[in-house]
């Protein structure tokens, strides 16, 4: 007999043999004829029958059973079942229903029993010894939904960020590493936490800012699993108040970018002039003359000149986004760009011939050009192109303009409440006054 009553319609059920059970990750084929009358859901259950009964067949004649992939689509009909009984368990009217979930729910998690058995090549649990019995328990519990995979949820914990591209790959590729070491999360302790410090500033001899980079995203990455309701909410972020490695004064001296001194802008002048490398001059022209950093100046559009000024959009921060006079000594570099810019499109790029990466990035390619010339030069890893930007901040608090101003040059973050949330900012004017003070001596 295959037919089954639920309600008012009937239902056909044919149950599936033990030893193909995980050729189809389930316990017994089973659909809706959608009909109260008996004799009308014989004849629909005909066919289905043979069908499923031909399916039964041609599973014992080819049994190509893949673990991971029957255990995944499991994994998932369980978390949806999961779901619907949540939801059937706050409507009284669907006792039916429920009852038949519970029992879908339990046959799943029956087949996913025998199928990690069958895998260890035992039919009993109790045969299991040693580290196939560990295996075998913790599978099963992933795969039932009892244990949340440390990986489980990362996509969707990335998509919600609002982070540049960059970021995201970065992120992607810490929490990676940390999975590898701690695959399970709802696992993880505050304990487990501090053991991957350690690991990571002994075993790998990563710096305490390094570190520190490595736990940002694991530690938001709980919050949002915690937030969304993927992980226990009894279980706190064991991320949350551990401590990171501290930075001694030493060490952050060894560690901070230099800014160049004049004679060094000089150098790297005349080296740069004499190759024939535009883009490259025209980067570290806007550099010394704006403090900008390397990818704002390269993403600069031919609609960001203006007839004074450029505008910075591109920034890092809200305070970034701002406009800064051009300096004498940079406007033949901008008309000289104006006027072999190939485009005439507002949205072109003022250092046209530069090439996007994966990531939007157009500065990457022609940093490394400059890093190839200042290391020539004899500058270590204290000095790159951010370095300019100190020899500007350095150079506007010489000539004695006031950090407000220079943070407004800059695009930096006003410390003070009245400056950074009330200010309007800093006029043009001043601001133009305030750049050109700015002189390296260069002809």
């Amino acid at each position: 007999m295959y037919l089954i009553k639920q309600g008012n319609a009937w239902s056909v059920k044919v149950t599936i043999p033990k030893d193909v059970r995980p050729v189809f990750g389930k316990a017994a084929f089973k659909q809706a004829l959608k009909t109260s009358d008996k004799i009308e859901a014989n004849a629909r259950a005909a066919p289905l029958v043979i069908k499923f009964q031909q399916q039964i067949a041609e599973a014992r004649e080819n049994p190509n059973f893949q673990l991971s992939e029957t255990l995944s689509d499991a994994k998932k009909r369980l978390q949806i079942l999961r779901s619907e009984i949540d939801a059937a368990s706050e409507n009284p009217a669907q006792g039916d229903d429920l009852a038949d979930l519970k029992d879908e729910q339990s046959a799943i998690e029956g087949v996913v029993a025998d199928v990690i058995l069958e895998s260890k090549g035992v039919a009993d649990s109790g045969e299991l010894t040693g580290q196939d019995r560990i295996e075998a328990f913790e599978t099963y519990k992933v795969v039932t939904g009892q244990l949340v995979p440390t990986l489980d949820n990362l996509e969707g914990y990335l998509k919600a960020q609002a982070v540049e591209p960059n970021t995201s790959r970065r992120y992607q590729q810490m929490i990676h590493r940390f999975a590898k070491k701690y695959p399970v999360a709802s696992n993880v302790t505050a304990k487990t936490a501090r053991e991957y410090i350690r690991h990571l500033s002994e075993d790998c001899s990563l710096t305490p800012s390094t570190v520190r980079s490595h736990i940002l995203p694991l530690r938001t990455y709980w919050t949002w699993m915690l937030e969304n309701e993927l992980l226990s909410p009894t279980k706190a972020n064991p991320f949350e108040k551990v401590k990171t490695p501290k930075v001694s004064s030493k060490d952050a001296a060894k560690e901070a970018q230099t800014p160049y001194e004049i004679e060094d802008i000089q150098s790297l002048h005349a080296a740069i002039s004499a190759g024939d490398d535009i883009m490259l001059k025209a980067l570290f022209a806007f550099g010394i003359y704006t403090g900008a950093r390397r990818e704002e100046i390269t993403q600069l559009r031919l609609s960001d000149v203006r007839e004074d000024y450029i505008k910075i959009r591109a920034a890092k921060t809200r305070a970034g986004n701002r406009s800064v006079p051009i300096h004498a000594q940079l406007r033949p570099v901008i008309d000289a760009l104006l006027e072999s810019n190939p485009s005439s499109s507002p949205v072109g790029h003022l250092l046209f011939d530069l090439t996007a990466n994966q990531y939007g990035k157009r500065s990457v390619q022609v940093g490394k050009r400059f890093s190839r010339v200042k290391t020539k030069l004899g500058f270590d890893g204290h000095h790159d192109f951010h370095s300019i930007r100190k020899t500007v901040s350095t150079q506007l608090e010489r000539a004695g303009v006031s950090e407000g101003i220079s943070a407004d040059i800059l695009g930096h973050e006003k410390q003070t409440m009245t400056y950074g949330l009330y200010s309007g900012g800093s006029s043009l004017e001043q601001k133009a006054a305030a750049v050109g003070l700015i002189d390296y001596g260069l002809s």
